[in-house]
């Protein structure tokens, strides 16, 4: 009688698994005999020793690494600016055997982005690249990490790859401000120009650089200005921008200042004037004593003694522009100051202005 008895050894290899069995008896194989009597007739027990070997493998397969290699394997942005962004290119390389779908880029960090990115999937060749943009944009001062998580897909097989992303958000050392938004020049007769001053502030603790001062508009120029421009902490400098209408009528413009010290770059503020055939400027002296709140200005033809209010409210100003007066006319002026009940003065003297 033979008994055979088969204990399988070995990683990987249970009752769940599928494998094969082959068994191998070597010639020359020592028998142990045992012989036992019983009786008359004696019997005998053999047992052959014999070698089986288990070949096969597991029914679960394991996860395949990602085909793709990432060139740099890690992105450390630096200290980037709140409110100012940087881009890194990371390039993905097909190392595989077949093509390598790539279904998807996720970030884990809003501090990171992908700019200008193409509609997924995209397919790499085996050999080829593929180029990504990422870009660290920190909407606060500290360190900010996370990483971009790319997943692709080859002959069914799906594998991720992570690439590590940080960075570092730092306010701004530097900054500029600009005293204006828009400048107005009012009326403006022709052949007559005006100016006026914008004031440029290095308000950080480091120097700044004004790159360029363009103007756009019709009648708009700037005077004086040399750029670049480099301001240290706490400098200031003026730049003088001047209206000469060459019409009549509304005209408008815009100073556009370039520094890497503002928002996106750079910075517009807004010009406005309005162009007339002439115009008379009037100017005094204020009062001696009294309490004054302004100024009513009067204007009658001249030689008549029907003066007619210019301004709508009480002028502050100890001057006034008149851009109403029309080509050959002659014209009257007085004015007189208001005090804190309202009550008027009497009257300056007559101040007559003839128009060419």
């Amino acid at each position: 009688m033979y008994e055979n008895r088969v204990r399988p050894t070995g990683h990987g290899f249970a009752k769940k698994y599928f494998f094969s069995l082959c068994i191998l008896l070597f010639p020359g194989t020592p028998a142990r005999i045992v012989k036992r009597s019983r009786g008359p007739r004696a019997n005998t027990l053999a047992f052959f020793s014999f070698l089986l070997i288990l070949c096969g493998c597991g029914g679960l397969s394991q996860k395949s690494s990602s085909p793709l290699a990432v060139m740099p394997g890690s992105v450390s942005f630096g200290s980037v600016t709140v409110g100012q962004s940087a881009t890194t290119n990371l390039t993905l390389q097909n190392r595989g055997i077949a093509p390598v779908a790539i279904s998807s880029l996720n970030l884990t960090s809003p501090s990171f982005s992908v700019a200008g990115q193409s509609s997924l999937p995209a397919t790499i060749a085996v050999g080829a690249t593929y180029n990504v943009a990422v870009k660290f944009n920190p909407t606060a001062t500290g360190q900010a990490s996370g990483s971009l998580d790319v997943e692709s897909n080859q002959s069914g097989t799906v594998s991720s790859l992570a690439v590590g992303l940080s960075g570092t958000g730092i306010s701004g050392l530097t900054a500029l401000t600009i005293n204006s938004t828009g400048v107005s020049f009012g009326t403006t007769a022709l052949n007559s120009p005006v100016t006026q001053d914008v004031m440029l502030t290095a308000s950080g603790g480091q120097p700044v650089t004004v790159t360029s001062a363009a103007l756009s508009g019709t009648g708009f120029s700037l005077l004086g200005a040399t750029m670049p421009l480099t301001l240290n902490s706490g400098q200031s400098a003026t730049l003088s921008v001047q209206f000469d209408p060459t019409s009549l009528g509304p005209a408008t413009g815009q100073l556009l200042i370039s520094s890497a010290s503002l928002a996106n770059g750079a910075t517009a503020v807004a010009l406005s004037g309005t162009g007339v055939a002439y115009e008379v400027a009037l100017n005094w002296n204020a009062p001696s004593g009294g309490s004054v709140t302004g100024y009513n200005v009067y204007r009658a033809e001249g030689g008549s003694a029907n003066y007619q209010l210019l301004n709508a409210s009480v002028d502050p100003q100890t001057s006034y522009k008149d851009p109403t007066v029309q080509s050959g006319g002659v014209y009257d002026y007085i004015v007189k100051s208001v005090d804190f009940a309202g009550t008027q003065s009497e009257p300056s003297n007559t101040t007559t202005v003839t128009i060419p």
